[in-house]
Order: C-alpha cells, then structure tokens, then sequence
C-alpha cells in the first residue's frame, strides 16, 4: 500500500529564545497555535526530540490530528517541529495510552501510534521510523481487522535480531478486546502476529519486551473490568507460557517494564489500596520485580493513596538504580484540587527508597498533567514530557528537565522525599544507611510502633516511634536487606 507523507517544517533561530536554566519546564505553541499533546521524550546529540498529537486548526478538515515530533536543544529552546500527515484521511487518535512513545535506536527514532479513516472509518497502526531531524524514513500501515471498532497499538521495543516487538489490543469498543504481539523485521515487515485472549473480558496491553537469553517475549497491562494486572510469558513465537498476577485482591495495574542486568525485570504501575473515593478506586504507585520463571522477588507500594497515583514509565541506571516516573492527584488526599502533579522516585535494586519528588509542573489550578515518558540526560538529570488535560487551548509541548536529584528548584537535594505526606504516610533515609536510619512520621501522627524484620521475615528490632525524625542505630545489625513496618507500611532499606 503505497503511503502519503508531507509535512510542515518551521525552524527557529535560537538566539531569539531565552536561554533556560539547568533545570526547566518549557512549553511549546506550533504556529498557528495547533492545540498539541506531547506523549515522549528521546534523547539526541543536540538535545531532545518530543513527540505527540497536534491538531490542525486551519486546515480542511479542521481538528484533524497529526503525528508531531519537535527538536531542542540541551537547553530546551526550541529549534525545529514537524508533523507528519501519513495519509490524507487518517486522523490519529489520543496517544495517552502509548507507552515508549517514540525511541532512540541505533540513531534512529521509531514510534508506533494508530489512526482512524475519516472516510472508511476503518483503523489502521502505523509504524515509523525517523532520522535526527525528524524527517521520515519509512512509516508502515497495518489494517488488523476490518470489523474491529478498537484498534489501539501501545509500545515498541527491539527483538533480539534486529526487528521489533509490537503490542496493542484489537476487538469490539467496551467489548472483550484481545492483545496482539507482532513480530517484526528490521523494516517493520510482519513476520508473524498472535493474538491472545488473556482474560475473557476488555484488556489493556501496555508493554512487551524480549529476553535476549531465552527469548522468551514478557507482557505486562491489565484486565479493565476487576482492575487486575497481568504478566504474561510468550515464547519467541508468542506463545502463551503462563500469566501471572502479582497486585494485591484489591487490583491494581502495570504499564511498563524493562530488564535489569542481572537479566530479572522490573515493572511499574500501580496498586489498588481498597478504598474508594467518589466511585474510584484509591491506588498507591507500584513497582515490582520478578524473574524470568515468574517468581515475584520483591514488591514496593510507595506514596499517598489517591485517584490515579500511578508510575507510567522507568529507567535503569548504572548499578541497576530505578527511576519511575507518573503522576500523583491531589483531589483528596490535599484537597487542593484537581492536581495531576509530576512523580519521580528513585529506587534501590531491592526497591528501597532513594528519593521521591512530587512536582506542580503546570502550577495552576486545577490541572491534570500526565508524564509517561523519562530519558537521562548527559549531564546526568533527568528529561520527561507531559501534558495537561485541562490546559486551555492551544495546549502545548511541553519540556521538563530535572537535576540528579530529581529537583526543579534548588533546594530540594538534601531531602529523601519532597511531598506532603497523609497522616499515615511513613519515610526513611538514608537508602542505603550504615549506622543510622531516619524514620519520619509527619508531626501530627501519634505514638506507634515501629517494627524491624531481616529478609527472611524475623523481627530484629522494636521501638515507640512519635511524630517527627525519629533516629534509629543499626551499626549493630548485619549487612543485608531489612524491612521497616509502621502501622499498615512497609519500606525496605539496605544495610551497608
């Protein structure tokens, strides 16, 4: 099938931008003034390259949505935006539900999104690669099914010999949806294509990655009805091996997940803490990680309970050190409106809490950002995207770069967690510690007690804990992983 691609180019002098500072949130407005969505972050050799959805104001038809990528620079001035048009009818849908929406490889950039005909209404996915300066250099067109009325490609990732893995969810709107797995070549030619009915109901895949030793291919998402996240083994042919549910009875999801050098994985999202607020469900973020037979090997449920806390997307560091990013609402927990605020957390390999940042990026009232995308930065921060469900119009780009710690202002580097914390709401650091551990509680909760167990569940240790810092000596206790219990939370810690 023969595919249609134009584009709109628009180059800005950057010394007519104020130059930004270390750390910065930039928005971006195309000309003129396209209401946009940025849904990912990559890294380039002159900076960044965001890419989302910008609707055509102006055009015929008017609000017709297109593919959009944006280059800047390490400082975050904007330097060109193009979008791309891939067939005069095909409008692309919302991409909030893409994970690793557009990817570095090999000095390429490939993003996977899917469109639906304004003529046949029919979907479509499309599969793209581009070079550098956003310029396309070859884009695939698959037609799944031509009676599906869902059709939703979620992520990309590399296979093991060059070509890619992609997965997404096919069937009937608010029906039971199936998952597919797609096997690609280098080109973004099918090789082969299964598809599974993983729970008998509606299901949202988010994420597939391959094993590079086994080759088995490991699928993470969620069965929308009960809210239950699934793990799901697939040999190299995408065969069903076994599922797994690692979320507590209450539910819970899981968007994305990578591979750790010890060749065990993590995967992040969120868990249901069963209570409800207004009809929803409260969650806490999730991060867990298991091995490639499926043993759970470690789970934290970290944060305030609330509407959507949730991780979306996560990197690993040297060291296998995590970093997750999502978003935090503040509607009932602070009752400060509807905030969707920026979350990034820092973890050990055993899960424990290095630092937490909860962020107003937007820092407006109300508002409901979401970030689903995080890159190192070579000065080694932090780059995410977002944006705003509730901006006014034009929504735009946006580009948020953090420092080392996680910070957007000076300051906040000194402190393990910077997030106002429930009643309930229990931090410790250092993490890793040597000879003293900090439990704080916040200033108002009352006398409890604060328990100590090693890795294989024996209480070590118990003491009154109050409101405030309390310090704790552990140059006594043995190298090792312990847990900290004070009330109903758990947090791991290393001992050096």
């Amino acid at each position: 099938m023969k595919i249609l691609t134009s584009y709109l180019i628009i180059f800005i002098s950057i010394s007519t931008l104020a130059q930004a500072p270390e750390r910065f949130v930039q928005t971006y407005h195309f000309p003129p003034n396209f209401n946009s969505q940025s849904y990912g972050v990559a890294n380039t050799s002159y900076g960044y390259m965001l890419a989302g959805i910008s609707a055509d104001s102006v055009g015929n038809p008017q609000g017709y949505f297109a593919y959009t990528v944006s280059g800047h620079d390490h400082l975050g001035n904007l330097l060109w935006y193009k979008r791309h048009q891939m067939s005069p009818d095909d409008n692309m849908l919302a991409g909030w539900y893409n994970h690793d929406f557009i990817q570095a490889i090999d000095g390429f950039y490939y993003s996977t999104y899917n469109v639906k005909n304004l003529v046949t209404e029919s979907f479509y996915s499309y599969f793209v690669k581009l070079n550098t300066q956003g310029d396309t250099i070859w884009a695939k067109r698959y037609q799944f099914a031509a009676l599906d009325s869902t059709l939703q490609t979620r992520s990309i990732s590399p296979s093991y010999d060059g070509g890619f893995i992609i997965c997404g969810l096919e069937g009937v709107q608010n029906g039971n949806n199936k998952t597919f797995i797609y096997k690609t070549d280098s080109l973004g030619n099918i090789q082969w294509k299964k598809l599974h009915d993983i729970s008998n109901q509606r299901e949202y895949v988010f994420k597939a990655i391959q094993d590079s030793l086994t080759k088995k291919i490991i699928v993470v998402g969620e069965k929308s009805f009960n809210s239950t996240s699934f793990v799901c083994f697939l040999d190299s042919l995408g065969n069903m091996l076994q599922q797994k549910n690692y979320n507590s009875s209450n539910g819970g999801h899981l968007y994305n997940i990578r591979q750790l050098s010890d060749g065990d994985f993590i995967a992040v999202g969120d868990e249901n803490t069963g209570n409800m607020q207004g009809g929803f469900d409260l969650t806490k973020p999730m991060a867990l990680k298991f091995n490639i037979n499926g043993g759970l090997l470690w789970k934290s449920v970290s944060g305030y309970e609330s509407i959507g806390n949730s991780f979306f997307s996560l990197l690993i560091e040297s060291g296998d050190t995590i970093v997750a990013v999502g978003y935090s609402d503040t509607l009932y927990t602070q009752s400060i409106g509807l905030n969707g605020i920026l979350c990034i957390q820092k973890m050990t390999p055993s899960g424990g809490l290095i630092w937490r940042r909860i962020i107003d990026v937007f820092n407006n009232n109300p508002s409901n950002g979401v970030f689903q995308s995080i890159v190192k930065t070579e000065d080694g921060g932090y780059a995410t995207t977002g944006y705003d469900f509730m901006a006014s119009y034009p929504d735009p780009f946006v580009l948020i770069k953090l420092d080392e710690w996680g910070c957007l202002y000076g300051g906040c580097q000194t402190a393990g967690v910077d997030e106002n914390a429930t009643d309930n709401e229990v931090t410790i650091f250092p993490n890793p510690a040597s000879e003293t551990l900090t439990i704080s509680l916040p200033e108002n909760a009352l006398n409890t007690d604060c328990l100590l167990f090693d890795n294989l569940g024996k209480e070590v240790l118990r003491i009154d804990v109050l409101g405030g810092e309390n310090l704790l000596d552990i140059k006594i206790l043995e190298s090792g992983m312990y847990t900290v219990k004070v009330n109903t939370q758990s947090i791991k810690f290393i001992k050096n």
